[in-house]
This record gives C-alpha cells, sequence and structure tokens, in this order.
C-alpha cells in the first residue's frame, strides 16, 4: 500500500492538475515517500545524489544516477519494498527524458550556471 500512495504522491506533483500537468518535483517527492523506509536508505539515496552532483556538477545527472541506484540500495536495505522503488525510479526516469537528451548533446546547464534558452 505504502508503494501505491508513493506513485500517486510523485505522479501528482510531477503532473498537477491545478498547473495544467506541468509540474518537476518527483525527485523530492520520491526521496521524501522513500524517507519513511528507513535512515540507512535515505541516506545512500541522499549520498549518491551529493557524491555524483559534486563531481559532475549536473543535478539531473545526479539524479538519474540516484535513481537508477534506489533499487538496488531498496533490495540491499529493505527488499520487500523494492518494487514500488523500481516503479518510481522508472516514473522519474521516463520524465527526465530531455535531460537525458540534453546531457547527450552537452546543452544541460551545470549547478549555479543559468538556463540557456
Amino acid at each position: 500500500m505504502l508503494g501505491v500512495i508513493a506513485i500517486a504522491a510523485c505522479l501528482g506533483h510531477m503532473y498537477p492538475l491545478f498547473f495544467h500537468f506541468k509540474g518537476g518535483k518527483g525527485v523530492a517527492t520520491a526521496l521524501g515517500a522513500i524517507a519513511p523506509i528507513g535512515w540507512d536508505l535515505t541516506g545512500l539515496i541522499t549520498g549518491t545524489w551529493l557524491l555524483v552532483a559534486a563531481l559532475f556538477r549536473y543535478s539531473s545527472l545526479a539524479a538519474i544516477v540516484t535513481v537508477l541506484m534506489a533499487p538496488v540500495y531498496t533490495w540491499m536495505a529493505r527488499p520487500l519494498f523494492t518494487l514500488p522503488v523500481a516503479m518510481l525510479s522508472c516514473l522519474i526516469l521516463l520524465r527526465h527524458h530531455q535531460n537525458i537528451r540534453r546531457l547527450f548533446e552537452g546543452t544541460e546547464p551545470k549547478l549555479g550556471k543559468k538556463k540557456t534558452s
């Protein structure tokens, strides 16, 4: 049940009704949904994001690497929750398709830089 609620919360933040289905806080919401599973898992996820962001200076790359690692961390820490976390990760990866394209093109803005139009 926790997984269904987490997915619903993430979908609501990624595609908000009152903002014409344009949102973008799925990663933060997913972290909030995963946090009750355990401090160890939350620490691994947060640490991964911080490490990748510090090394490469791309927030989107940090989010992508983190959501790819989240199911692995969940399987190691709390195997019961692996499927819902994997489903959340898939949703976030689908939502980041434009960021992935910009990373490959070399046009994704780094942390601390303004977006170019």
